[in-house]
C-alpha cells in the first residue's frame, strides 16, 4: 500500500473528519480551531498535487501538499463531512454554540457555502455524527443520537425523520432503501412506572445493572443488550426489515446486494441477509489487543475493515477471506505516533484517506506496495 501524499498538511488544528471523492482525487478535511474564537475549518486538497517547496511555519512538516484553499465557518464546531457522488458539493455537519446542529452544503470548486439545513427542533448542542448522500446526490441523510433526518439537497426541505438511537446509516445502490445501525440497548422493566424502557449501553459486553433501590422497586432486565439494524423504505418511511445482534454499538454499516454488513465496537462483523429468512453470518477478525487495536470503518462494498491502534498504526483487513486469520491482513499502515481521528474510503475502493491529530491527512493507494 503506497502513500500517495504522506503529508497533506498546512497548520495545526483539531481535525474531526475526512472525506474522499469517488475517484480518490479530491480530499476534504473538517474540524475546529479554538483560537482566538471558535471557528469551524474546512480544507480542500488536490491529492495529485506536487509537494510544495515553499518553507512553512515553524511547525511545518514539509515537504507537503498545500491545501487548494481553506474556509472558516465562524462560530461553528464541525463534526463530520461527506462528498457528493460527483464531488461537487461537500456536506458539513456542525453545531453552533448554544444552538441546534446544522448541515452546511459547500461548493468544492470555490469553497462557497451554498445552503444551510437547520435542525431547529433538535436538542440544544446535539452533534450530527455523520452525513451521507444517496447515490443520486439528491438526498442527504444526517445521523445523530436521537434520529436520522433525510433532506432534499436542492430545496433544503426536510423530507423524512426516522426516530431511533442511531449511530450510522447507508443507502442501497438504487437509493430506494436506507439501512440504519443503532446503539447497543437493553430493554428494562421499570418497577416505578410499570413501563418498559430501552437504555443505551456504553460498550460491548456491558450488561445493564440495576441499583439495590431499583431492585426493591421491582425493576428487572427483560432483554440483555443488543444492537439493532433496520431497513427503511425511503419513500414511505416504513420499516421493511429489522434484526438484532448481540454486542456493542454499531460503528460502521454498509448495504449491498448480499445484505447488510455491520461492524460494532467490539470488533464483531455481522452480515445480515437481504430478507428475514436469510441466515446471518458472524465473523471475529483477529485484532492486536496489546496495541489496543480498535475496528472503526468498513469500505464502501463492505469487504474491507479498518482497525486502528493507539500508537498511530492502522491495518486494513480483508473480511472476505475464509483462510486463517493472518491472511485477512491485506495492508499495514504505519505513521508517526499520532492519533488517527478519521478514516474514509474512496467510492471506487482504490484508496483510503486518514485524518491524524494535528491536521495531517494521508491518502493511501490500496493497490500499490509501499517502497
Amino acid at each position: 500500500m503506497k502513500c500517495l501524499n504522506p503529508e497533506l498538511f498546512s497548520f495545526r488544528w483539531n481535525l474531526r473528519s475526512v472525506a474522499l471523492s469517488h475517484d480518490g482525487k479530491l480530499a476534504v478535511s473538517g474540524g475546529v480551531l479554538y483560537a482566538p474564537t471558535l471557528q469551524g475549518c474546512l480544507q480542500f486538497w488536490d491529492v495529485n498535487a506536487e509537494p510544495s517547496k515553499i518553507p512553512g511555519p515553524r511547525f511545518y512538516l514539509g515537504p507537503a501538499v498545500k491545501a487548494k484553499y481553506s474556509r472558516l465557518w465562524r462560530g461553528y464546531d464541525i463534526t463530520t463531512v461527506d462528498l457528493s457522488p460527483y464531488g461537487k458539493v461537500v456536506a458539513v455537519g456542525a453545531k453552533e454554540m448554544g444552538k441546534s446542529a446544522v448541515i452546511g452544503l459547500w461548493c468544492t470548486a470555490k469553497g462557497k457555502l451554498l445552503r444551510t439545513l437547520q435542525q431547529e427542533d433538535g436538542e440544544i448542542g446535539q452533534n450530527i455524527d455523520s452525513v451521507l448522500y444517496d447515490p443520486t446526490g439528491k438526498l442527504l441523510a444526517g445521523v445523530s443520537f436521537g434520529d436520522v433526518r433525510l433532506w432534499n439537497v436542492e430545496t433544503g426541505e426536510l423530507v423524512r425523520k426516522f426516530k431511533n438511537a442511531s449511530t450510522c446509516a447507508d443507502f442501497s445502490s438504487d437509493g430506494r432503501f436506507l439501512a440504519v445501525g443503532g446503539r447497543s440497548v437493553a430493554r428494562v422493566h421499570d418497577g416505578r412506572d410499570g413501563q418498559e424502557h430501552e437504555y443505551s449501553v456504553g460498550f460491548a459486553g456491558h450488561e445493564y445493572k440495576t441499583t439495590a433501590d431499583d431492585m426493591r422497586d421491582g425493576t428487572h432486565v427483560i432483554e440483555q443488550p443488543f444492537a439493532w439494524t433496520r431497513i427503511f423504505d425511503v419513500e414511505s418511511g416504513e420499516v421493511v426489515q429489522e434484526s438484532k445482534g448481540s454486542g456493542g454499538n454499531i460503528t460502521s454499516l454498509r448495504m449491498g446486494a448480499d445484505g447488510i454488513t455491520t461492524l460494532n465496537n467490539g470488533g464483531v462483523v455481522r452480515v445480515v441477509g437481504p430478507d428475514e429468512s436469510s441466515p446471518n453470518t458472524v465473523k471475529q477478525p483477529q485484532y492486536d489487543k496489546k496495541k489496543h487495536e480498535q475496528p472503526t470503518h468498513l469500505s464502501v462494498d463492505g469487504r474491507l475493515a479498518v482497525a486502528v491502534h493507539a500508537l498511530g498504526g492502522m491495518r486494513v483487513l480483508d473480511l472476505a477471506s475464509d483462510t486463517k486469520p493472518d491472511a485477512r491482513l491485506t495492508h499495514r499502515l504505519t505513521s508517526p505516533q499520532k492519533y488517527i481521528v478519521s478514516v474514509a474510503f474512496s467510492g471506487n475502493g482504490k484508496s483510503v484517506s486518514v485524518g491524524l491529530q494535528g491536521g495531517e491527512v494521508q491518502i493511501w493507494d490500496l493497490h500499490k506496495e509501499q517502497k
